[in-house]
């Protein structure tokens, strides 16, 4: 027969450490994916300080081909369902026209930018993709003299094909002290019929554009105008067919982009200081800070201060959206000698992006000695295309048709217009006829004037739907069947109650 005994110490030791190897077995194991980095422990190691603990790093994965192909499939995906899918591609064309609204003309400036700068990187790589023109600087750069639209969007977030399509546009006119034109005009994608401009304040309308004049103040406040711009009613539809096309489409709705002009005259002037010195002074001094430190001369120090004896025009008053600039070739001091000069025109990224337009028509420029003495003459020998101080006629009308054909024709040229438009330099010679005695210098001026008619354009998208949908109708005809077959099953059983 069985009995029970107590267990003596020896026994209960055994056990004891049999039940402790058991624990240390199960609380050190670890899983497989760790076994690596676990480094089993032959001998106890002792840390110090001179002893650093181990560490593990573990090396991660770059991006697996799996997430690529599934990127590519789903924008795949989306090109087929944009693209045959009528619901959905009505959808897509919404948000293209959003996008491009918003941030199409930054990439073209951009772009375009990029297209201007990239021969130049190669020929001169320390003077590669300079965003503003270096060779001048406004007198006052806090303040603007111009056209801003600074809003421009549709009345309501949908119209449908039976509406006319209305946008509003806030037009900003900073620091304009004469009278100003300005001529306004709408576009719109896909459509190149008559688009009604209203001034809303003057109630004033016409059909394509409209012009008026603002005063402008003594103090240059900044004006506003409000316009609004009106696509007669079935102008855009959701689906534009061809006549031959026979095909029915279900579209629901679609994007169109549309655009506010605003046209108006700039009439803008720029100086550029000469510093005339002792022709032996200069062999002395040489060109460069010297001779204008030795004469403590501030120039140095300022802002038209290129370096190492070139020196930047100045564009006199607020900034304009393209200042002209004159750059004297070579470095100075000048002494009694000839030079050649560039003038120009060049509306780099930075005005481009603050302004938001472009160059349309130039109508005058010339070059202009100014002091009552002949210190300083036009070189006419070297004005290639020059009347004189003034550019020619001819050339003029050379580069306005360039404009015209390359940059708003049906047969643009994006490297062209860039050309005509964006990078205008005219090269003339001067002669200077005085020069001080002693260490001594002279400041002459030279400056030019413009006047070129500048375009601000402003984006926005209009969101046009179908008027019925049939998809939606039948819906609702079918419910309408059901909630009325609902109300006489519910007033029949009604009358059957026994307290009827």
């Amino acid at each position: 027969m069985a009995f029970w005994r107590r267990k003596n110490s020896q026994e209960r030791l055994t056990e004891y450490r049999l039940r402790n190897e058991r624990w240390k077995y199960w609380t050190s194991w670890v899983p497989p994916r760790r076994r690596e980095e676990k480094q089993p422990a032959q001998q106890p190691v002792q840390l110090t300080a001179q002893q650093p603990q181990q560490t593990y790093i573990r090396q991660r994965k770059g991006i697996r081909l799996g997430v690529v192909l599934i990127f590519f499939i789903v924008i795949f995906s989306l090109y087929l369902s944009c693209s045959f899918i009528p619901v959905i591609s009505g959808s897509c064309d919404v948000a293209r026209a959003s996008v491009s609204a918003k941030f199409g003309q930054s990439y073209t400036i951009i772009k375009d930018a990029f297209i201007r700068e990239l021969p130049r990187a190669i020929k001169y790589p320390e003077e590669a993709f300079a965003w503003t023109n270096p060779t001048v600087v406004p007198e006052k750069p806090t303040e603007k003299r111009g056209v801003i639209i600074t809003k421009f969007e549709p009345e309501l977030k949908f119209f449908t094909e039976e509406e006319d399509i209305r946008t509003i546009g806030i037009i900003d006119i900073k620091n304009i002290r004469g009278s100003l034109k300005l001529d306004i005009s709408c576009s719109a994608e896909d459509y190149k019929g008559d688009i009604g401009v209203e001034l809303i304040a003057e109630n004033q309308n016409a059909k394509n554009s409209i012009s008026t004049i603002m005063e402008g103040s003594v103090e240059g406040i900044t004006q506003q105008l409000q316009v609004r711009c009106t696509i007669p009613k079935g102008s855009l539809l959701v689906d534009n067919k061809k006549s031959d096309d026979k095909t029915i489409t279900q579209k629901l709705r679609t994007g169109k982009k549309v655009t506010l002009n605003v046209d108006y005259d700039v009439l803008a002037t720029t100086i550029l200081d000469l510093y005339v010195a002792d022709p032996e002074q200069r062999v002395r001094y040489g060109f460069g800070a010297p001779l204008f430190l030795r004469n403590n001369l501030d120039v140095v120090k300022s802002g038209l201060w290129k370096g190492d004896g070139e020196i930047r025009s100045q564009q006199i008053g607020a900034k304009v959206p393209i200042p002209p600039s004159i750059e004297l070739v070579g470095k100075q001091p000048l002494t009694k000698e000839n030079r050649d000069i560039r003038v120009g025109l060049l509306n780099t990224l930075n005005y481009r992006l603050e302004w938001g337009g472009e160059l349309k028509e130039l109508k005058y420029l010339d070059v202009v000695p100014l002091g009552v003495r002949d210190d300083i003459t036009i070189n006419e020998e070297r004005c290639p295309g020059f009347n004189g101080n003034r550019l020619s006629s001819k050339l003029i009308k050379q580069i306005n048709d360039g404009i015209a054909n390359y940059c708003y024709s049906d047969i643009k040229n994006e490297e062209e217009c860039i050309n005509f438009r964006d990078n205008l330099l005219f090269s003339c010679g001067i002669k200077v006829n005085t020069a001080p005695e002693g260490d001594l210098l002279d400041v002459y001026e030279l400056s030019t004037n413009v006047i070129y008619t500048y375009r601000v354009t402003k984006d926005s998208s209009v969101q046009i739907r179908k008027v019925e949908n049939p998809l939606f109708v039948n819906v609702e005809k079918n419910l309408n069947e059901v909630t009325t077959s609902a109300i006489f099953f519910t007033e029949n059983l009604l009358k059957k109650l026994p307290y009827n």
